[in-house]
């Protein structure tokens, strides 16, 4: 397992343990159960795979900023169908393409080269070799978590093998529950899934707090439902109206500050 993204350029979240103080600086009461999104929050994409992918033809600086014009993307796709108030899943919404894909389109690759790239995402997705870095506070911050008698659980998109990744990469044992889309029938931000996972921990939705990096397909379908939201922002630039935070360890603090 890897725990640094592509050197030279360290963790996405080194030097950051605080919460962003804009968008909303606080948590309006204190959870008892943190819900997790995985890719891009407890399971980075491997910087230096997809730099690799590229035949060296891209920067980290210019892949940080083409990941934050993804996001951007997904949540242009996702809010049309949140604001007309139909429930569809992130990958109909995206019209089918893939994150990686999405991702190679803003990287402005000659054609040859975006296609070869793709295909090596796609095959080192489907060997779960693509999604492999574990920043470095995520497994301390479960562990503060879990110290303040938080239960803790995942909700993700994915393709049937969430749980076996989360393994393989150190998280065994961590969650009580791990919500896979794929056995779900049904993704996020459609409110289903996150109403699923909230009766199988027993629990309204106003004591949870969901943890994800996108603003249309967690924080807000978070909202939508009545749990608590916080975006993860590593790098800043992604401006949301609900907390932020720059890293996985400013999570405790957030909960600790807000109203019992």
């Amino acid at each position: 397992m890897s725990r640094d993204p592509i050197p030279p350029g360290g963790d996405p979240g080194e030097g950051v343990g605080r919460p962003s103080p804009a968008d909303g600086a606080g948590l309006a009461r204190r959870p008892r159960a943190v819900l997790f999104d995985a890719g891009e929050t407890l399971l980075l994409l491997d910087r230096a795979a997809i730099a690799r992918a590229c035949g060296g033809a891209v920067t980290l600086e210019q892949l940080e900023a083409a990941l934050l014009d993804t996001r951007r993307a997904i949540d242009a796709l996702v809010l049309p169908h949140l604001d007309a108030g139909r429930p569809v899943g992130q990958e109909r919404a995206q019209r089918g393409r893939p994150v990686e894909q999405l991702l190679l389109e803003r990287l402005a690759l000659p054609p040859e080269r975006a296609r070869a790239a793709i295909a090596e995402l796609v095959a080192l997705h489907d060997a779960l070799r693509l999604w492999t870095v574990v920043p470095a506070d995520a497994l301390p911050t479960l562990d503060a978590l879990a110290a303040r008698g938080l239960r803790l659980a995942v909700v993700s998109n994915s393709e049937g093998r969430v749980a076996e990744k989360l393994d393989l990469e150190g998280f065994r044992g961590r969650f009580e529950l791990v919500v896979d889309s794929h056995h779900e029938g049904v993704s996020k931000p459609d409110p289903e899934i996150f109403r699923r996972a909230l009766a199988r921990l027993d629990l309204p939705a106003e004591d949870a707090l969901y943890v994800g990096d996108l603003w249309s397909v967690d924080a807000l379908a978070a909202l939508r439902v009545g749990m608590q939201a916080v975006v993860v922002d590593r790098h800043g630039g992604y401006t949301v109206p609900c907390p932020r935070i720059r890293a996985l360890a400013a999570l405790p603090g957030l909960i600790d500050a807000a109203p019992a």
